[in-house]
């Protein structure tokens, strides 16, 4: 067990609301490097345990560049933050489910999926709305409030 610093579990699902100010070039590890538009990007992953530490880990502007989020949160900053539990969801179904909102695409093939099938965990929003609305939320299950600002995803939707 961690020692959780918050309310959140011990571990579950989260996705990071990322804010690009400006276009950038940047290297991704192994990825090498992309050009990244400035606006609105998400960030889905899990963690089975030290979530609580996770999420902090990814807020912070100074870090070791560990992970292919890493890299984008060296430049960008996270600006919100929804957790849910871990049960019948994973990444992949939570990623999918944002994908299928208008107005969301993948702008890096391989970022946070090296060990799924996935394209990428990384998505581009066209407005901030596609992360606003309530739609890509897990179907009956809102996020944890102790992350940082969230919503009400109460009402189900379909993946």
């Amino acid at each position: 067990m961690c020692d959780r610093p918050s309310s959140l579990p011990e571990g579950g699902l989260y996705q990071l609301l990322i804010r690009l100010d400006a276009p950038t070039r940047l290297r991704i590890g192994a990825l090498g490097e992309w050009e990244l538009a400035a606006g609105w990007y998400v960030y889905t992953g899990s963690a089975k345990r030290c979530l609580p530490h996770r999420v902090a880990r990814h807020r912070a502007a100074h870090k070791p560049l560990r992970w292919h989020i890493d890299y984008l949160t060296s430049v960008a900053s996270v600006v919100d933050v929804h957790v849910w539990p871990l049960g019948k969801w994973d990444e992949c179904g939570l990623h999918r489910a944002l994908l299928a909102r208008p107005g969301v695409s993948e702008p890096v093939r391989g970022f946070g999926s090296s060990d799924c099938r996935c394209r990428s965990h990384l998505a581009r929003l066209e407005e901030r709305a596609a992360w606003d609305s309530t739609q890509h939320c897990v179907p009956g299950r809102s996020p944890l409030r102790g992350a940082g600002p969230g919503l009400d995803c109460s009402a189900p939707s379909a993946p």
